[in-house]
């Protein structure tokens, strides 16, 4: 199965999101996390990078939601 990023890349996906989900709701309390390739700097901005997972290649975000940037 493949995913595509913002750059109509294909991003191949071996773990279901629902697995993914889990694992988040259980290590952070939500479940707010994106595939590695997906992610942009104005998203990192906006949420903190809780934990990567290289081989799986996920990243979790420190808060469920992300926080509009002061200004």
């Amino acid at each position: 199965m493949f995913e595509i990023d913002e750059n109509m890349d294909l991003i191949p996906i071996d773990e279901p999101q629902v697995t993914i989900d889990k694992r988040c709701k259980r290590k952070y309390g939500h479940t707010n996390w994106c595939r590695m390739g997906t992610l942009s700097d104005e998203e990192t901005r906006l949420n903190p990078i809780a934990g990567v997972d290289d081989v799986k290649g996920i990243i979790y975000f420190r808060n469920k939601d992300f926080i509009e940037a002061k200004q």
